[in-house]
């Protein structure tokens, strides 16, 4: 008896699970379905209108009601993508014309949480077209957008502004970022400014004008993005340079810089930080002795020879690098193997061997493709 009663429960858990499995599946199933209906429904609505001489108003109603959740806010980007990568002039219209409806949503989205804040403003760094102009409710939330306490949505906002294409608006922003101290990664700021399309001469002088305002972090970000974008600002750069007033990180970049950028004037200041032999200035001394590597005569050999000598390890092995970049003669390997330092010698014939190593397999790779 206790048996089958066992067995009865058994069988009867084993249909409800399959019970629950099939409405699951069933459910599931009516999902997908109702939002394949959904996302046909906007792709052919936005199409439609794409097609038409202006946006109708009911369009705009239709968008400020529907994408107030993120679900549909992703459906609509995907969507203005997939169309953007047909090169038809009608999306930028289309989003010109749509701004009066992101600027009520814009509204919405400030007061909610971070997340939905962050993935808004990445919408709209896509689609800088909305913006029409200066005074636009959507400018401003976005500017109110780029202090807010989600690095995300802080740096959508800015991509936004990176997108636009405007100078004043991206100086106008990394001030007011700089002047509240907000957390931001000079990597990062670097690399984002990359992304700036438009014109690069002016920003990189309005950067420049307002550098001394900035704080470190954006310092660093300017100096980086310079060297990155390889613009040539060497004679305003030399001038920071020689003036060594700002922090020791800011001045690192700048010396990393003029590896990239050559400028002749700047190797006596090369040379200086090379000669100065206090410990506290080891930074200096292997930044330098690793631009010094632009920088091939035989004045910067010699240095670099002595900077073998060096007491810090990481000066010794830069000014390995560099000599050893020279393509050194073998009877200038010889002289410094000729030297009475076990230390410069040994730096100097593990560098070698190094980059003899790294040459021969760049060979092969080469043979084998």
């Amino acid at each position: 008896m206790y048996l089958k009663e066992v067995t009865v429960a058994y069988l009867l858990m084993i249909g409800i699970i399959i019970l629950y499995c099939i409405i699951f599946f069933a459910n599931e199933e009516i999902k997908t379905k109702q939002k394949k209906q959904n996302n046909n429904k906007m792709k052919q609505l936005i199409q439609k209108e794409l097609k038409k001489k202006n946006v109708s108003a009911e369009h705009l109603k239709y968008l400020q009601k529907n994408l107030r959740t993120v679900k549909n806010l992703f459906l609509w980007e995907d969507i203005l993508l997939e169309e953007k990568k047909k090169k038809d002039n009608h999306i930028i219209k289309y989003c010109q014309e749509i701004s009066p409806a992101f600027s009520d949503l814009t509204n919405y989205y400030r007061e909610k949480d971070s997340i939905e804040k962050a993935y808004f403003t990445h919408v709209l760094s896509k689609f800088p077209e909305i913006i029409q102009n200066e005074d636009n409710k959507v400018q401003y939330a976005m500017m109110q957008f780029v202090f807010d306490p989600s690095v995300y949505c802080r740096e959508n906002a800015m991509l936004f502004f990176y997108q636009k294409g405007s100078v004043n608006q991206v100086i106008n922003s990394l001030k007011k970022i700089s002047k509240r101290n907000l957390y931001y990664s000079p990597r990062l700021l670097a690399d984002d400014l990359l992304k700036f399309t438009g014109n690069k001469e002016e920003l990189s002088d309005a950067l420049l004008k307002d550098f001394d305002i900035f704080n470190k972090k954006i310092q660093l970000a300017i100096i980086n993005y310079l060297r990155f974008s390889k613009c040539d600002r060497r004679v305003e750069l030399y001038e920071k340079l020689k003036k060594q007033n700002y922090d020791k990180e800011v001045i690192l970049a700048i010396i990393r810089y003029f590896r990239v950028q050559i400028y002749k004037p700047v190797r006596n200041i090369l040379f200086k930080i090379m000669e100065d032999k206090k410990d506290y200035n080891y930074e200096y001394r292997l930044v330098a002795a690793y631009t010094l590597s632009s920088y091939d005569d035989a004045q910067t050999r010699t240095l670099l020879v002595e900077g073998l000598k060096d007491k810090n390890w990481f000066v010794r092995k830069n000014s390995a690098l560099s000599l050893a970049r020279m393509q050194l003669t073998k009877e200038e390997q010889n002289q410094i193997f000729a030297l009475n330092d076990r230390y410069a010698k040994e730096m100097m014939q593990y560098i070698l061997e190094e980059t003899k190593q790294i040459r021969k397999e760049s060979r092969n790779g080469e043979l084998t493709t």
